[in-house]
């Protein structure tokens, strides 16, 4: 019986803002206990819970503002991803435009030439978050569309909306979530700001991606890049489409805050393709840059490994089984995660 009540009022809380949670959750409780009898039974509960009406119907009543943008069972949800993804991407895309300012022009000193860095930052920077800004808004909001209608149009949330107009019945009611499925929203969040991190030097910046050897004495250094620029562009779209793929299932962990088994079979899917494209990547010999397989003085200082290891063919097999053992570790604990109970 009790079950039923908690179910209740967090099929109502479950939307609410953080700030209002608890206070509605304890006056809902309250309300609750004062409309049953001192010895009540299943059925006084159900009648009680009936009589309170729909869930969803009850929290639209708690919002402070009537908001129907995206959704109003999403819209604070949306406003709250909007917020957090730009505050991740802005400041990522100033980072990248600032690394590749100072790389790509040796002759700056940070000390020395630092408010001639910071106003070519400015300069360069101002055009790219404007962009970036609205390129966000643009595919959060379609992420969100997709959401939904699609992925979440069986959540119970969703269950509740389609039933708005109708009558709603106890089994429409939210599962409790055991621990052991939540998701961690610190988790999803440092997961983000890593993909997009990847994501924005790769397209951005990706002579980056190299090795930096200090020459020594004369206080210069060799810059190796790892990748070939021309060769990497081939691989771009797909690895752009996986891109916005995974943040669609960082969205959906950060709105539903738990593992079902749509959000575990998607994110296996993804866990596939993106270990393929790494495999598919590795193996093109033409996206090592020329520089990096001929720089002897990078070679020079891997002596001290063995010959086994410093055979570039040897080097990409390793690489290889590295990704393919962390895509089966990474599918395989998926798979375990669906088996909890």
């Amino acid at each position: 019986m009790m079950e039923l009540i908690e179910r209740y009022i967090y099929a109502v809380t479950k939307e609410l803002p953080e700030s209002s949670k608890e206070d509605v959750a304890k006056e809902l409780r309250a309300n609750i206990e004062d409309m049953l009898t001192d010895h009540y039974e299943e059925n006084d509960v159900i009648n009680v819970l009936q009589e309170l009406g729909n869930p969803w119907k009850l929290a639209e009543e708690y919002q402070p503002n009537q908001r129907y943008l995206i959704g109003p069972a999403y819209y604070g949800k949306y406003i709250s991803v909007l917020k957090l993804v730009l505050s991740i991407v802005l400041p990522i895309m100033v980072l990248v435009t600032f690394l590749g300012l100072l790389f790509s022009n040796p002759e700056l000193n940070v000390t020395t030439d630092l408010s001639v860095i910071i106003q070519q930052v400015i300069t360069n920077g101002i055009g790219v978050v404007i962009e970036a800004g609205l390129q966000v808004a643009l595919w959060v909001t379609l992420v969100f569309v997709v959401l939904e209608r699609r992925l979440l149009e069986k959540s119970p949330v969703k269950g509740l909306i389609k039933s708005n107009e109708g009558n709603w019945s106890i089994k429409d009611l939210p599962h409790l979530v055991p621990d052991n499925k939540k998701i961690k929203r610190s988790s999803t969040i440092s997961s983000m700001c890593w993909m997009i991190l990847t994501a924005s030097v790769l397209y951005f910046q990706p002579q980056l991606i190299a090795i930096y050897i200090n020459l020594g004495s004369e206080g210069t250094s060799q810059v190796i890049p790892l990748l070939n620029t021309e060769r990497l562009q081939h691989f771009m779209p797909f690895f752009l489409i996986l891109v916005l793929f995974q943040m669609i299932i960082f969205i959906w962990k950060y709105i539903v805050q738990y593992w079902n088994k749509a959000l575990i079979r998607v994110q296996l899917v993804f866990n596939i393709l993106m270990g393929g494209l790494l495999v598919w990547m590795l193996n093109d010999s033409a996206l090592i840059s020329a520089d990096f397989r001929n720089g002897n003085a990078f070679i020079n200082n891997l002596r001290n490994l063995p010959e086994s290891v410093r055979n570039g063919n040897n080097m990409i097999i390793i690489l290889t089984i590295l990704v393919i053992v962390i895509t089966v570790w990474e599918c395989v604990s998926l798979f375990i995660k669906e088996k909890k109970k």
